[in-house]
């Protein structure tokens, strides 16, 4: 019997408890070579259950999939489905190891490290390979795809020495059961195990988490349990049906993406694939963080649930086997700001990236917004579904009176709603003040706070970084002060360094030793945040995210109703969400050396008459 402290060096994690699982652990340690890391019973959230990851000196990372059954309860076996006694489902073995590589090449991603090539197979290990290809290769020694599967799957002889399991690797890897083999593979077994043990021991961190505190700073900005959504008006759309396509409508803060993420994980609970996508990257990778985090959803519900950025999963079906693994896959598809996805930039419907992994019959449900685009336009079939009124579920903004955050939002919601323009500054103040006004809980402090609620700082650009320094300083104080440290976001209109300013306040962050996510830099994007850091980023990749404070550089390069030479959209949406990040308030740093923009006269015009008009109310 094969005791686990002989193997402490190759095994990363406890046995299986399952017998047959546990029984197929003992024969593979056994046929490892010493510098060999394994991982058994997996259970990493928003993925699904992993049997079995090798890591191999010579063959790199190998995911497995075991079947511990007798020949005579596998009734059925092609390329495409396989049937045990027994099991509902008939999805082949070797797919149900694919379904966990592209979650788990998400998790390098997330932590900043580049995924390695991941092989993935499935092993038998209680049935010889000659047996299983008697059943089912009635030609086994000609070329064929059912007896590449076969061959590059895992059997009992291959388990009863080192020497044939390396002879099963080889295989493997020349012709793998699924997939394809590279034509060049660049493998650094040190640094992928380096890489693979911190992700793997992060996320086990972020799964037992036992203090209070620790669940207090795991709780993101979207809450979910299954069924139960925030919204009333979601509540018909959370039980699985046959709807077709449903457009979910409504203004800048209204609780779209919300509701999207309400109906992808009820669904899932329910037992459908659920498919969540958008096309910012950000984004994509903030929903897998929160979604993690959730105690109300469990880890079957998650393992059900995949969320990408488009071009991501577009990328990852590139590869024809991982396209025929997830083919007609999802039956439930939650598609984010669908507005945007006929790209102007590369001219291009991008629903149709996904089409090949979306079952014919599935339930699809767009977020849309009307004059919020970015990018593009609405693909052609979002405008389709819009003219069905039955299918069109229109939300309503929250009314957030009794927070901080009402504040922030009624200054971005009026500022939407008058397009940001200056020249209606004085009568978007008066609305502002009414709106507030309509809540009979607040204050006069309130009125007062919600002029404050929008700070401006001047600086030039001769302004010494020291001044940056004091700036960060005090923004970090205040957000510590509201419960809340080190959640500041940094936002920024442009990629480059100089004209916004970014070049400074990265040398003042790395000068107070700040540690911090620079996602302003296109590579930085599928990254997620770590504790304590803060987040720079650039406006339009933090639609969707917000923070506790928030300070705004170069306004300048902020305008609105206007078409960019890049093919980027500027409408009120971009002045929005520069405004509307924050929960208590936003820091606008100018710079006086430069011309103001129309939206940075819109903020001072608009401040002004606002002071001007609570000035009034107050003096009676």
């Amino acid at each position: 019997m094969t005791s686990p402290q002989k193997y402490s060096r190759i095994l990363q994690t406890d046995m299986p408890v399952h017998t047959g699982e546990r029984a197929f652990a003992i024969q593979l340690l056994d046929c490892l070579p010493d510098e060999a890391k394994v991982w058994f019973s997996l259970q990493l959230p928003g993925c699904k259950e992993i049997d079995a990851l090798l890591l191999h000196p010579m063959h790199g990372c190998i995911l497995i999939e075991v079947k511990s059954k007798p020949l005579d309860m596998v009734e059925h076996f092609n390329i495409h489905t396989c049937q045990l006694t027994g099991q509902n489902s008939s999805i082949h073995p070797l797919k149900q190891a694919l379904h966990a590589v592209y979650p788990l090449k998400q998790k390098f991603e997330d932590y900043g490290y580049r995924a390695p090539w991941i092989r993935s197979t499935a092993a038998l290990p209680l049935i010889s390979r000659r047996d299983f290809s008697r059943k089912f290769n009635p030609l086994p020694n000609e070329q064929s795809a059912i007896n590449d599967q076969i061959n590059g799957m895992i059997f009992a002889e291959d388990l009863c020495a080192k020497e044939h399991f390396e002879d099963c690797l080889l295989r493997m890897v020349t012709t793998p059961p699924i997939g394809f083999a590279p034509i060049k593979l660049k493998f650094d077994f040190e640094e992928t195990f380096k890489n693979l043990s911190k992700v793997l021991d992060t996320e086990k961190r972020n799964t037992e988490r036992n203090s209070p505190q620790e669940r207090i700073q795991s709780v993101g900005q979207f809450q979910i349990q299954p069924n139960r959504p925030r919204k009333d008006t979601i509540k018909n759309f959370t039980a699985p049906g046959n709807r077709g396509a449903v457009v979910i409508n409504g203004l800048p803060g209204a609780g779209k993406t919300q509701a999207l993420l309400d109906i992808a994980v009820s669904h899932a609970e329910a037992g459908r694939n659920s498919l969540f996508v958008c096309y910012n990257k950000v984004l994509a990778t903030r929903f897998r963080q929160d979604m993690e985090a959730l105690e109300t959803v469990s880890a079957e519900t998650k393992g059900r649930v995949l969320i990408a950025d488009i071009y991501d999963l577009h990328n990852a079906l590139n590869d024809e086997f991982m396209k025929a693994t997830y083919e007609k896959f999802f039956e439930t598809v939650c598609v984010d700001e669908s507005q945007d996805l006929y790209h102007y930039g590369v001219r291009q419907d991008l629903l149709k990236l996904i089409d090949d992994v979306v079952a014919e019959n599935a339930e699809w449900f767009f977020a849309y917004g009307r004059d919020q685009e970015l990018y593009g336009t609405a693909p052609e079939r979002v405008l389709n579904a819009l003219e069905n009124s039955d299918n069109v579920q229109e939300l309503r903004r929250p009314a957030r009176s009794a927070t901080d955050s009402f504040r922030e939002s009624v200054f971005s919601q009026v500022g939407f709603d008058y397009g940001f323009d200056p020249v209606k500054a004085e009568t978007a103040a008066k609305d502002m003040l009414r709106r507030i006004q309509g809540d009979e809980t607040l204050s006069d402090n309130t009125y007062r706070q919600a002029l404050q609620s929008i700070q401006v700082t001047k600086f030039s650009r001769d302004t010494d970084v020291r001044e940056y320094e004091k700036l960060l300083i005090d923004e970090l104080q205040k957000v510590e002060a509201l419960g809340a440290p080190q959640d500041l976001m940094l936002l920024f209109p442009r990629t480059d360094r100089d004209s916004t300013g970014r070049e400074l306040v990265v040398q003042a962050l790395q000068n107070l030793d700040i540690p911090y996510l620079d996602q302003v830099i296109p590579g930085n994007r599928r990254e997620r945040l770590a504790p304590g850091h803060l987040r720079l980023v650039t406006v339009h990749s933090s639609r969707g995210l917000q923070a506790t404070r928030t300070i705004l550089f170069a306004p300048h390069l902020i305008s609105a109703n206007q078409q960019c030479e890049d093919s980027t959209v500027w409408n009120s949406t971009v002045p929005y969400i520069a405004l509307s990040r924050a929960m208590n308030g936003t820091h606008i740093v100018e710079f006086t050396d430069e011309e103001p923009s129309g939206f940075q006269s819109y903020v001072n015009n608009c401040r002004e008459a606002y002071g001007q008009q609570l000035l009034k109310q107050l003096m009676g």
